[in-house]
């Protein structure tokens, strides 16, 4: 793999792969001000094969994996040092070339490791039924002596060991952030933690993706008794939404029935579009 040095060259990769090995498909959507974030912090990289072009995020615990590529060739992905993820986003039903696209991913040693539902909801109904609970909610969450904290650079450490112990979300569905993308997700209202009375950090919220509510919630099994967290943690995407005029929107593991139960009777519902996660698992 290779690093890209700047965006024309991304740009110019891409045409290439288009123009020399057309028709090709992609899986590849990723905002401009993201791509630029990428090679300025060395994680954005590129393999160019005889079929297409592969492209790679390095995510630290794994790679997130995006390809240019023509279907009459089989998919060339070499060993790598940590798990590979594929995504495939799709609205209904999946197209021809997605399941042969697919079938090359199996070939290659890849699995299917998540399937994932867009939620959405109006945030009024959200609001209306979020406030349903929140009283029962806070005396729950304040008789266990928890509190709601915005990250500090001193409790970073403690949110990615938080992460690494969440067991209800696959550590390939969340992105990477820096120590300073952290504390200002924190700082913008993209972030928020809780923590117990001894200040350890015992749940995470953050958002994943730019203008949307998107994001990821992860609670430690100890703590998961304490329903009134997954209420509280609910507040920090609406008071998101209300100031950038936002709607509610999720992307639930069809797998945890428990979730999509719970998220149904916040409001949400769903729009038809699926995320798929494609996994490939290095032995060393």
């Amino acid at each position: 793999m290779d690093k890209f040095i700047d965006i024309e060259q991304y740009n110019g990769l891409i045409n290439n792969a288009k123009k020399e090995y057309k028709p090709v498909v992609t899986n590849c959507y990723i905002y401009s001000s993201e791509i630029e974030k990428y090679i300025r912090q060395g994680r954005f990289l590129y393999e160019k094969h005889v079929g297409g072009l592969l492209i790679y995020i390095d995510e630290v615990t794994y790679y997130r994996a995006y390809y240019y590529w023509n279907l009459d060739y089989s998919l060339e992905i070499g060993k790598k040092d940590k798990c590979v993820a594929v995504t495939h986003i799709y609205n209904g039903g999946k197209s021809e070339k997605l399941i042969q696209m697919e079938g090359k991913l199996l070939k290659a040693g890849f699995h299917m490791g998540d399937l994932m539902d867009y939620m959405q909801a109006e945030r009024y109904l959200y609001k209306k039924n979020l406030e349903m609970y929140l009283p029962m909610a806070e005396r729950i969450f304040h008789d266990a002596g928890l509190e709601v904290k915005v990250p500090t650079i001193e409790m970073i450490h403690q949110i990615r060991n938080c992460q690494a112990q969440m067991e209800t979300i696959p550590y390939y569905e969340i992105p990477y952030m820096s120590d300073e993308e952290m504390y200002r997700a924190g700082q913008e209202g993209k972030m928020t933690c809780v923590i117990n009375k001894e200040g350890k950090v015992c749940a995470v919220w953050a958002i994943l993706f730019p203008n949307s509510t998107h994001g990821w919630v992860g609670i430690l099994r100890e703590y998961r008794k304490f329903s009134g967290i997954a209420i509280i943690q609910r507040k920090d995407p609406l008071l998101y939404a209300e100031k950038n005029n936002l709607n509610m929107t999720t992307a639930i593991s069809e797998a945890n029935e428990q979730s999509m139960k719970f998220h149904i009777r916040l409001g949400y519902r769903p729009t038809g579009r699926h995320i798929e996660f494609w996994v490939r698992e290095e032995s060393h």
